[in-house]
């Protein structure tokens, strides 16, 4: 699983096996958040949580938010779409 993103104590990965929606696994402490990157316009959308704080799910949608077109290009990188 490559690891996209390392900062504010998250660790962002994307799994690279086959799986749609297009979407990252987000790491911090011992939990995980996995997170829709949605479309060009779209807001990314929380798809599943694990063990996170509230305050660490928001900084977590945060992060794909503001790197949402990169997040884009490195779930295209591993999936080829």
């Amino acid at each position: 699983m490559p690891v996209i993103y390392v900062g504010d104590g998250l660790t962002v990965k994307v799994f690279t096996r086959e799986h749609r929606p297009p979407h990252v696994h987000v790491f911090c402490r011992d939990g995980e958040a996995i997170i829709v990157i949605g479309a060009p316009g779209e807001d990314p959308e929380v798809r599943a949580v694990y063990g996170l704080r509230t305050w660490e799910v928001a900084r977590a949608v945060e992060i794909v938010r503001e790197n949402q077109a990169a997040f884009r290009d490195a779930w295209r990188k591993y999936h080829g779409y």
